[in-house]
């Protein structure tokens, strides 16, 4: 392996287990914010999320103070 190599990103085998959201419209957060949360942070995403944009997400989400996080059971 070169030093190139461990720079790379690592190959990620994935398959459509489901359709969670309409390929015809953009999901309201970023990559990283969706990372974020589901990671368990708490992220006030860059563009403001409306409750409607909200409440259409899947998941078990909550919006508390323009934060979006996983729900805690």
């Amino acid at each position: 392996m070169s030093e190139d190599d461990s720079r790379e990103t690592p190959a990620v085998d994935f398959r459509t287990a489901y359709q969670a959201w309409p390929e015809d419209r953009p999901f309201p957060l970023t990559p990283l914010e969706a990372w974020y949360v589901m990671k368990g942070y708490a992220v006030r995403p860059a563009q403001p999320l409306p409750l409607e944009a909200f409440l259409e997400l899947p998941g078990q989400l909550e919006l508390s103070d323009g934060y979006v996080m996983l729900r805690q059971t």
